[in-house]
């Protein structure tokens, strides 16, 4: 089992550089000034439940963005990141532990951790965004 999904990490360019290289890659955005402990254990369960069923097939990466204080650039950067602000008028990250989907490299799904219930409610969205089926 990758063991990365359960480490925060801090190094921000390599963890999204290893999302970026992977197939299918879900990060979750950590921030220490907010309450994160639903987020993070949703997360954890989720990324954990995907391991335990499809060990390697996604690239889980629980990333510490508490130092960044220029509007998080290494995520702004990223393909797809644009357009999918541009379709929300809006930011897309809050500090509510947000989660990132990315397909081959490129942002498909921006939301909040806490929109879903648990851990079946995330394997549905990642389904109905990647082309695998994690349910099984």
């Amino acid at each position: 089992m990758n063991s990365d999904a359960f480490q925060v990490r801090t190094d921000i360019d390599a963890a999204i550089g290893e999302a970026v290289a992977a197939n299918f890659s879900i990060l979750f955005v950590h921030v220490s000034w907010a309450p994160m402990k639903l987020q993070r254990d949703l997360f954890l369960r989720f990324a954990a439940d995907c391991q335990n069923k499809s060990p390697g097939v996604i690239c889980f990466r629980y990333i510490d963005f508490t130092d960044v204080s220029d509007d998080y650039p290494q995520l702004f950067s990223l393909p797809g990141w644009a357009e999918l602000r541009q379709q929300s008028g809006n930011a897309m990250i809050h500090g509510y532990g947000e989660l990132v989907w990315m397909d081959h490299g490129n942002v498909v799904h921006v939301e909040r951790t806490l929109n879903y219930k648990n851990e079946s409610e995330l394997t549905a969205k990642t389904n109905s965004l990647f082309t695998i089926d994690m349910s099984k």
